[in-house]
């Protein structure tokens, strides 16, 4: 089998090598060389753009705005936190046990007199309102009764006491007929005296 054999270098061989950096040492120095060269050039390029940006930064264009000079009210805002006490707090509440069917104004609302506040469910009140009524109408019924029933039993008792000063009628009886228009005169005050209170329990619902 044949072997190739590579004839000895010569000094004027390697002469040539070192010259044209092509022997081991020369291969080293040229590749560090090549590195050196790019790690300047990428500094170059970031120190331009660095100047560029500054440049570019110092050009911009600046705009101002002016007004004339003039008095005028100075406003400052004020950030805090806590919680805020009225000078005067009414309380309000209503004299009706109802319950309130809706609430006309909100939180922080400026009103004034006579505004509605609030509505009450008055179901309830209007029933009880009726039922007043309806107790006055018959107290004022019954003072009509009793005052149609007194007006008779003065009468009779009146025509009792014309019998017996005539004779035609015992004492007995016309005692009888006086009891009669006594309790007469009674109911009539005690119905009286039932109209007023009715009339003033109505009076007092209706408020």
């Amino acid at each position: 089998m044949d072997q190739v054999v590579n004839p000895p270098k010569t000094e004027s061989d390697s002469a040539i090598e070192t010259a044209l950096g092509l022997d081991r040492n020369g291969l080293r120095r040229t590749r560090r060389r090549g590195w050196l060269y790019a790690l300047l050039a990428l500094i170059a390029v970031a120190a331009a753009g660095a100047f560029y940006q500054w440049y570019a930064g110092s050009q911009a264009k600046i705009d101002y705005t002016t007004v004339p000079a003039a008095v005028a009210d100075l406003t400052v805002q004020v950030s805090a936190t806590g919680t805020l006490q009225p000078l005067t707090q009414v309380d309000i509440s209503s004299e009706l046990s109802c319950v309130v069917r809706s609430v006309a104004v909100e939180e922080n609302q400026q009103v004034k007199k006579g505004d509605v506040l609030a509505t009450l469910d008055t179901a309830k009140l209007e029933v009880q309102i009726e039922r007043a009524e309806a107790s006055a109408k018959a107290a004022a019924a019954a003072v009509e009764d009793a005052t149609v029933t007194l007006k008779e039993n003065e009468n009779a008792l009146a025509r009792a006491n014309e019998l017996t000063k005539r004779g035609m009628a015992t004492d007995q009886s016309l005692e009888a007929a006086t009891a009669t228009r006594d309790r007469s005169k009674a109911a009539l005050d005690s119905a009286e005296a039932n109209l007023a209170i009715a009339n003033a329990d109505l009076k007092a619902q209706q408020t």
